[in-house]
């Protein structure tokens, strides 16, 4: 998995944990970061981000209509909290309802970004090359 040095910056800087948490979408082509989406309207609380549905939706079309491939999750985490049972539970749940094998999902947090590949029995992190 591929971004450029600008772009990882924009994602540390978008959704970087403030004493709450946000979300909301990466875009990719092939296997590099081209673009992502904040989702402004999504309920933020310092212990979870629920969603936007309707602005996510409208983003995943808008990404498809400019060509991207795969979208992915993303969201921020405070400092001492990685990937979290709550974040599987609702992945897992995304999975089986939109009849899917797997999905990427992206977590801010420490200052860096992580990828995880998640699936119905486990979770990968998919290391992360910074270009430039």
């Amino acid at each position: 998995m591929k971004i450029d040095q600008n772009l990882y910056s924009k994602l540390l800087s978008a959704f970087a944990y403030n004493g709450r948490e946000k979300g909301g979408l990466v875009f990719l082509l092939e296997d590099r970061i081209m673009s992502y989406f904040s989702d402004e309207a999504g309920v933020c609380t310092e212990s979870a981000y629920r969603p936007d549905v309707s602005s996510l939706i409208e983003a995943i079309k808008s990404g498809a209509e400019k060509g991207y491939t795969e979208f992915a999750f993303i969201h921020c985490h405070p400092d001492h909290e990685p990937i979290s049972g709550a974040d599987l539970a609702w992945i897992r749940s995304f999975l089986r309802l939109n009849k899917l094998d797997e999905i990427k999902m992206f977590l801010v947090q420490s200052g860096k970004v992580v990828c995880y590949l998640i699936n119905s029995c486990k979770y990968d992190i998919i290391p992360l090359s910074v270009d430039g």
